[in-house]
């Protein structure tokens, strides 16, 4: 129950239902949604580790600005957390079993689905190839730093979906990853996330400026 009040919550801040500095208190989301206080507060606690909430004692809690620059700093870290993690993969003794894996999760994306459905499946399937890609690390701290936001993106890519051709160089991007995987390919490995991380990116920081995600006048 908590995870789906966050999720309903998270995508409701994102899409300006609750705009940047509005108020919004327990009570108001129990009557809302119809639950108890508990998945509502561990909703603002979850949110509050994602930086979208501000949290007071028993006056509830506020919306923090999310903007372009915060969104560009998130992926900038997730990138060099990613490389870190990976260069501890490439040292694992991985099998053929764990790179058709990662190549049988790439290939699950059906880019047959309406433009909007196959961008909520490939930000699932791709957070999904990202994680996989980590199972062999022992870097928790790391990994659970590069987890943490991203349900955030998630819900940023519902607000803003990708087109099919940029799913289709996601795609590409991966497979070109798992082969440098199985070369254990340092430097290349660095290259194709550095470069999958800025593209994807770009794409999103362009779309959020064109349209912001801060519509309360319109989502209300």
């Amino acid at each position: 129950m908590s995870r789906s009040v966050t999720d309903t919550l998270r995508q409701e801040i994102i899409n300006g239902i609750y705009p940047a500095g509005e108020h919004i208190t327990i009570r108001q989301l129990v009557l809302k949604y119809g639950v108890s206080e508990m998945p509502v507060r561990e909703a603002f606690q979850c949110l509050k580790g994602e930086g979208l909430l501000e949290l007071h004692q028993y006056k509830g809690a506020r919306v923090v600005p999310l903007d372009v620059n915060d969104v560009a700093y998130i992926y900038d870290i997730r990138t060099a957390i990613e490389i870190l993690i990976l260069k501890e993969v490439i040292q694992k003794d991985y099998t053929k079993n764990f790179l058709t894996g990662l190549a049988r999760i790439n290939s699950s994306v059906d880019i047959r689905l309406p433009e909007k459905k196959l961008s909520f499946q490939y930000g699932t399937i791709n957070n999904q190839f990202h994680s996989d890609m980590f199972t062999l690390s022992g870097n928790k701290r790391a990994k659970d730093m590069y987890i943490l936001y991203s349900n955030l993106f998630r819900a940023l890519k519902r607000r803003y979906p990708d087109n099919i051709e940029n799913i289709k160089i996601g795609l590409g991007e991966h497979e070109a990853l798992i082969l440098a995987l199985k070369d254990r390919d340092e430097t290349k490995i660095s290259e194709l996330v550095a470069r999958h991380s800025e593209r994807a990116k770009n794409s999103l920081l362009q779309k959020m400026v064109m349209e912001p995600a801060d519509l309360s006048a319109d989502a209300k």
